[in-house]
């Protein structure tokens, strides 16, 4: 599992770019040159036909990440290790070079600050075709407060292959985390059984802030918008205050409280909606009643859109349709016959469920099932929780079935 540190720049030998990359050309500009909100630099120009690497050396190739990272929330990291000079060989070679194979090795991948500062390190081992995947628990990015849009950096460490073969420095690639209003996070939810609401009935929704910080958060503000086809009836705030329309709410928050070992700090708003009725509103039926929700701290400001509900025809035939986001719990079980796998943490399980970025997911499933209308999401207990594991003192009494 990646390890936490608190931030530390890297020694010099990391910290220095090595003929490796250079040769390479796989480094991006991650430096304390860069300004916070900079997009990674492309990479450098392919190397000459001169450019030589050491003997031996190892270059760990990233797979590129699909999207912009949430601070506070796990993240995979893949890629492949291969002969550095069988890659420099083939980019010498062009277009019409065959696939460079991997290589099976292991190395400590550690993720970077756009300072250059360790935010935390793991030990990974490949396959045999040198292919690998990880997980970077959220914890690592929980606690970064920058208002804005940054790039952290991935660096692969002290690559090693079966042979014995080590190179300090084998490759680096960029991890976007999108900007966060204030250091907070927003979360609009609307969650039923359904997903759905029928015309003129009532629907309640719930507008989240939380603040994965170190220290509370001053003058928030959330204003929540609603589509043709829904008003508010009322708002209920936990902290802050707010003022109500039937097409718009906004809610000042005072203070934002801290995160503590228990969690982030939130406050919450508890919204109730009217569906209109057919007979004010003959295209009500099949709408989608989604709120927006903007999140505003002095200059920064975030959104956050809910996933329903969706207006059905009121005939009961139409009651098996289902939308939105679908939560559950997942319960770990061991069996008798199977060990425990060392390694297979939270982490990874709520990724091989929740994460679009994983194929074969469980998201990715229900969206291609509902074309793009359900949005699971399964809560592992163990997740975030190094510790965690199935001992239990007093033991568990397991019945079997006994034949004939």
């Amino acid at each position: 599992m990646l390890s936490r540190h608190p931030a530390r720049s890297l020694p010099r030998r990391v910290a220095t770019a090595t003929a490796l990359l250079t040769a390479l050309a796989t480094l991006p500009v991650l430096g304390a040159g860069a300004p916070a909100g900079a997009a990674p630099q492309p990479a450098a120009a392919a190397p000459a036909s001169d450019t030589a690497v050491p003997k031996n050396a190892l270059s760990v190739d990233f797979d590129a990440i699909s999207s912009t990272l949430r601070r506070g929330t796990a993240f995979d990291v893949s890629g492949t290790v291969r002969s550095a000079a069988d890659v420099l060989a083939a980019r010498k070679a062009g277009p019409t070079a065959a696939p460079v194979a991997g290589v099976p090795a292991t190395f400590t991948l550690a993720v970077t600050s756009p300072t250059g500062d360790v935010l935390g390190t793991q030990d990974v081992t490949t396959d045999d075709a040198g292919a690998f995947r990880t997980t970077v628990p959220a914890g690592i990015t929980r606690g970064l407060a920058q208002r804005d849009a940054v790039t952290l950096g991935l660096r692969a460490l002290d690559a090693t292959d079966a042979a014995g073969n080590t190179t300090a420095e084998a490759g680096a690639a960029p991890a976007p985390l999108q900007a966060a209003a204030g250091g907070l996070d927003l979360t609009n939810s609307f969650v039923s059984s359904v997903g759905w609401v029928k015309p003129g009935e009532t629907y309640p929704s719930t507008i989240t802030v939380t603040n994965p910080g170190a220290t509370p958060v001053l003058g928030a503000v959330v204003d929540v918008t609603v589509p043709t086809g829904s008003k508010f009836i009322s708002a209920k705030p936990s902290a802050g205050s707010r003022t109500l329309s039937a097409t718009a709410v906004k809610w000042s928050i005072p203070t934002v409280p801290a995160a503590t070992l228990d969690g982030p700090g939130s406050v919450s708003l508890v919204l109730e909606n009217t569906a209109a009725l057919a007979s004010a509103l003959p295209t009500i039926v099949w709408r989608d009643l989604s709120t927006t929700a903007k999140l505003t701290v002095a200059t920064a400001s975030t959104t956050a859109v809910a996933r329903g509900p969706k207006v059905i025809p009121p005939s009961e035939i139409y009651n098996t349709a289902r939308y939105g986001d679908r939560p559950f719990p997942i319960v770990p079980v061991q069996y008798t016959d199977r060990s425990y796998v060392e390694g297979h943490d939270g982490e990874t399980l709520a990724n091989k469920i929740n994460s679009p970025d994983v194929p074969g997911s469980t998201f990715n499933l229900f969206q291609e099932m509902s074309l793009g209308q359900l949005y699971p999401n399964g809560t592992v207990p163990s997740l975030g929780l190094a510790t965690a594991d199935f001992a239990y003192e007093p033991g568990f009494e397991y019945s079997k079935t006994v034949p004939g």
